[in-house]
């Protein structure tokens, strides 16, 4: 069976062997039906390294940190898709792994790559779930650039309320440190235990806390990149107006460009009262007007997430309370007429006088919209349980599970539609399967929706060509590729139909600019122009 390793699964988010809860196995089973035995081939043995011992020598410049061994090797090309946990994602891996541990280090690594045409693809957390860390297209040798002995950070300039930090840093070693001075610097995304602050500011993520905290792009202010051409600084304190945004060009950047050697970045004051809670909207249409009525009169909290209803009903069965209290609970939801609704989890952040403010402005708009409080002990169970997800999908995956996510953003107007599409998609693609989403990333003009399918092991099979139909259909209904994913290997090929031909030639006349010999992380950009 699966769950005794009888598959590859070697770039597991933990290494705790824990079984799959009673109840989420219950409903998964229930929905899907029992987990499935894998038939996956076992990887290849990868081929020996084609840099010569003089060449290692020469490209490590004395240091210590190169390494050719098939693990670490192997280890840098991978994310964590399911196609990469289970190895089924079609690459190479690199000929060496390099930990640089200083700027003057990545600079001189990639002069002798430009020198010798090696391809470079830089690898922060190793959280890409979108083919980011592939190697070239062709059979040029190529190096993994672990980034994370870059983890320098300075002292916080509490006058300016900026922190500058390397590439390398992640944010639980982040947040340690400012929280010594009581400062946060509030970007939360599911993949923040190991996810690295040059990697958000490569693939343009957005944390959690994005209502309220902003996007990457909001938080970085300043930024250094070694790029093949030199050192490029970008990003100016407080502002300028000289020139096009360079500092917004290189977010998103992915590697193609250059590495970033250290992000300058904005933080604020801790929040003195952090008060979460849950409520419960009367379906997915109503909560959708909910929201846009929040974000659009300024009252959104700091984070606001709206599950839909198979979200809700998963969640309902896999963790809310059971016996005497449950039942209270689900008598109270039927009686008001949402027992089939819409969880809607909010917290809010600030000093006690703007939360409460902002709470009871929001609260008379929410009301309006027919959604019913569920008080705070839902909205803390989920701050407690945030990260979570990574953990359970090894679990639902060692069962015999396939287990994938996607996500987009679209305008008010467009959501609902989108939502319904994607639906039908999926359950006349993969009728063995669940889909569940959810709201997390609001705006003024619309709001990112994030997709998880859970299906038996099969899907492996049809999951990349399932992947493109969705992605054509989130186009089609008015969509992006991505929204807080990147873009890698797996996006590329839309990214000409979401910035425009004049769009494409912009890019790729930067990146022949800056990289004039094309080895910085290539199979993005030919992926795109394929």
């Amino acid at each position: 069976m699966v769950g005794r390793q009888t598959f590859p699964v070697i770039g597991q988010w933990s290494d705790a062997r824990l079984d799959l809860p009673a109840r989420t196995k219950a409903f998964v089973s229930d929905m899907v039906g029992p987990g499935s035995p894998w038939s996956l081939q076992e990887p290849a043995e990868p081929s020996a390294s084609r840099f010569t011992p003089g060449e290692c020598i020469e490209l490590a410049g004395g240091l210590d940190q190169i390494r050719t061994d098939s693990a670490t090797r192997q280890n840098a090309a991978w994310g964590m898709s399911f196609l990469d946990l289970v190895r089924q994602r079609a690459q190479s891996i690199p000929d060496a792994v390099l930990v640089p541990s200083h700027a003057s280090e990545v600079d001189r690594i990639i002069q002798w790559c430009v020198k010798h045409d090696v391809v470079i693809v830089p690898r922060g957390g190793g959280t890409s779930v979108v083919g980011g860390l592939s190697g070239p297209n062709d059979d040029r040798r190529w190096i993994g650039l672990d980034l994370s002995s870059l983890n320098g950070i300075d002292q916080p300039d509490l006058i300016n309320d900026v922190i500058t930090v390397g590439p390398g840093v992640t944010g639980p070693a982040l947040e340690a440190v400012l929280k010594g001075v009581g400062r946060v610097f509030g970007h939360f995304p599911q993949s923040w235990e190991r996810a690295t602050i040059g990697g958000y500011a490569a693939t343009r993520s957005a944390g959690q806390n994005s209502t309220g905290y902003g996007r990457i792009e909001d938080l970085v202010v300043a930024a250094n990149l070694t790029t093949p051409i030199g050192e490029w600084h970008v990003g100016h304190l407080p502002a300028t107006s000289v020139g096009p945004n360079l500092l917004r060009y290189v977010l998103g950047s992915e590697g193609t460009l250059g590495i970033f050697t250290d992000l300058t970045l904005r933080i604020r004051p801790r929040p003195p009262v952090r008060r979460a809670e849950g409520a419960m909207a009367l379906n997915w249409s109503a909560g959708i007007s909910a929201l846009r009525s929040l974000v659009q009169n300024d009252l959104a909290p700091s984070v606001i997430r709206l599950s839909d209803e198979a979200e809700t009903r998963g969640t309902w069965r896999m963790s809310a309370p059971s016996g005497i209290a449950g039942s209270l609970i689900n008598g109270y939801l039927r009686a008001r007429g949402a027992a089939q609704g819409c969880l809607l989890v909010m917290d809010w952040h600030g000093s006690s006088a703007m939360v409460e403010a902002r709470r009871t402005e929001a609260w008379r708009l929410l009301r309006s919209h027919g959604v019913i409080s569920l008080g705070g002990a839902v909205g803390r169970t989920w701050v407690r349980h945030r990260f979570d997800g990574p953990y359970l999908r090894d679990q639902l995956v060692r069962d015999g599970y396939f287990v994938e996510t996607f996500e987009t953003s679209c305008s008010w107007a467009a959501l609902e539609t989108l939502h319904t599409r994607v639906g039908e998609i999926v359950a006349l693609a993969a009728p063995r399967s669940y889909l569940m989403s959810h709201i997390s990333h609001v705006y003024s003009t619309g709001a990112s929706v994030y997709f998880t399918i859970i299906a038996t092991g099969d899907l492996v099979n049809h999951w990349p060509s399932l992947k493109r139909d969705l992605t054509n259909a989130l186009r089609t209904a008015g969509g992006t590729a991505s929204h807080h994913h990147g873009m890698g290997i797996d996006h590329a090929p839309w990214l000409a139909a979401e910035v425009g031909s004049v769009g494409l030639q912009a890019i790729r006349a930067v990146k022949r600019a800056v990289d004039p010999s094309n080895i910085m992380n290539p199979a993005i950009i030919e992926a795109a122009v394929r």
